[in-house]
Order: C-alpha cells, then structure tokens, then sequence
C-alpha cells in the first residue's frame, strides 16, 4: 500500500490485471485498483481501493476488496507522524469484514537519496473482526503495527519497492501477522507503468480450516494522471 513519494499536487493511478486461461482449465481472475495521492508542504494524504475477483471452471474461489485511508504530517527532518484507517472484505479468508484504525511514527531512515529510501514505521492499531463462519472467531483486539519500507530504483525507468509488516497482538505475541509486499516497476510512459507485484502474508494463528499463509503474484499496467 506504499509508493514512492510524490510531488506537490494530486496524482491519480489506477491498476489493472486479467488472468485468462481456456480449455483443459477454464480460470479467470481481474483485479482493479485505484490510489490518489495529495502532498502540500508537510502534510500528505492517500486512499486506496481494490477489487479481485478469481474463478475456476466457473466455480468462484477468490473476491476481496480493500479500502485504505492514511494522513502523514512531517514534524521534522526524521519524523512523520501517521493515522489511517482500514475496512476489509475477504470471502476465502473467513473474513466478513475487518475494520483498523490506528496511527503512529514513520522514522526516514534514508529519505529521497538519489536512487534509494528506506522508511521504518512503529505504532498501534485497534482491529476488528467479523468471521464469517461463526460469531466465535470474530476478533476486538490491539496490535502493534509496525512495517519497514524501501524503494530502489534500478534504472531511470525501472524501480523496486518493497514493504514487510509485522502486527503482533499486544495481549499476545503468539498472534502475530507478517505480510510482505513487492513490486517491480517498469515506467514505459510518463502515464503507463507495467507491473509485477507479489504478496506473501502469514498469520500464526489462521481461521479454521485455513492455511497459515498465502502467496500471490500478479502482473499488470497502471495509469497515472
């Protein structure tokens, strides 16, 4: 859900994805994604929204959707303070709905170098859980939320950002969630980007009947005005 900093100003990027296979297997899976951007001085804002969708000999078996909202305020040359706010949907992951909401510091590690940054963040997030299997499993807890996030850029045109989380719940450590984004950028365009991105996320403490981790790579194009 990070992207390299932006100039003062509104940017807009949406996403792309289709996944298409016909004969021996008939699957098909599209994903669609939106991002604005606002940057003025020391204050900077974003929200994010999502949609993927997956079936499989017209069975479905993947439909999730996000929507993330960050506000970021810079107090100094090394610190920016954070609050943000999260709902979730995930049919194959039990999960009705999440809901976060939280804040803390982003720590600038190596800020707007020529070619690299490398971001720490620290803070804690109320999450809330409705399962959809049984009311049992539905969660109201606090987490530690913290993330460390790097950008490279490997040629003029071409950049790799990455970002790893680790969310603990501060009752007990045991229950832990690490997820890790990536992705390689390829600009072909002042407004068209290809992308290859991949998600690992495990959780110590799954659903029933659910695996401790889930792996996705995906590729597509992004739009930015």
């Amino acid at each position: 859900m990070r992207k390299a900093e932006v100039e003062c100003g509104l940017k807009t990027t949406g996403s792309f994805d289709l996944d298409l296979k016909k004969g021996n297997t008939n699957f098909v899976s599209y994903g669609a994604g939106i991002r604005l951007d606002y940057w003025e001085g020391i204050y900077q804002s974003f929200a994010v929204a999502s949609l993927k969708i997956a079936e499989k000999d017209e069975t479905e078996f993947l439909n999730k959707s996000f929507i993330h909202i960050r506000g970021m305020r810079r107090t100094s040359k090394y610190v920016t303070t954070e609050m943000f706010a999260q709902i979730e949907w995930n049919k194959f992951l039990n999960l009705k709905l999440r809901r976060l909401l939280g804040g803390g510091f982003r720590i600038h590690l190596l800020d707007k170098s020529e070619a690299l940054s490398l971001h720490l963040g620290l803070g804690v997030m109320y999450e809330g859980e409705q399962n959809t299997i049984s009311s049992e499993a539905d969660k109201n807890i606090l987490r530690s939320s913290n993330y460390i996030t790097g950008g490279c850029d490997l040629k003029e045109n071409i950049n790799l950002l990455t970002t790893g989380y680790f969310q603990p719940d501060m009752s007990d450590p045991a229950d832990f969630r690490f997820i890790m984004e990536s992705s390689l950028n390829v600009e072909m365009s002042e407004h068209f980007t290809f992308s290859t991105a991949l998600k690992y996320r495990y959780d110590s403490q799954p659903s029933a009947g659910l695996e401790d981790y889930d792996l996705n790579v995906t590729n597509g194009i992004k739009l930015t005005f």
